[in-house]
């Protein structure tokens, strides 16, 4: 029920008597709202730890494929020394080589993650739960994210070149 505006305290008194012979709880709607917000946020907490498990195996994931793709190519490299690349030379090349999987990989990631967000503002929630929302994409902290998994997978990628 949503009583008139003003009248929330007369109507909260008024059906007290009934709220408590029938087990009701009163309740305003923002008090609702941020119950309801706070149990959303809750449920996404799994969420967040699974994005960052992702994170952390793809991270492993390049790093073994770099480390891997070092030591299969070990006579490439070492022709490529042969010819006058220095270790530092090298070792930037397996950099930029990591940089540029990551690149792809963000592409790809930002393209998939944002035709999901809206398949599920635009279709499911419709759908499922029979409301609606916009889909509000917050670009700074999205490229903030990307620039920071990019830095964190040129870091593996500096790793096989100690070898």
């Amino acid at each position: 029920m949503w009583p008139r505006t003003g009248q929330e305290a007369a109507a909260a008194t008024w059906l007290a008597p009934y709220a408590g012979r029938h087990g009701l709880e009163l309740s305003e709607a923002a008090e609702i709202r941020r119950l309801s917000l706070s149990i959303f946020d809750k449920s996404f907490a799994v969420t967040y730890a699974l994005e960052a498990a992702a994170m952390l195996i793809g991270l492993f994931g390049l790093a073994v494929t770099l480390a891997a793709s070092v030591w299969l190519r070990a006579r490439e490299l070492a022709t490529l020394g042969a010819l006058g690349f220095d270790r530092r030379m090298l070792s930037q090349a397996v950099m930029l080589e990591g940089a540029l999987i990551a690149c792809v990989g963000l592409l790809v990631g930002l393209a998939c993650g944002v035709a999901i967000g809206a398949i599920l503002t635009h279709v499911i929630n419709p759908q499922s739960f029979h409301w609606r929302m916009p889909l509000a994409i917050p670009w700074p902290a999205v490229f903030a994210g990307a620039g920071m998994t990019l830095a964190a997978a040129i870091l593996p990628a500096a790793t096989p070149r100690a070898r």
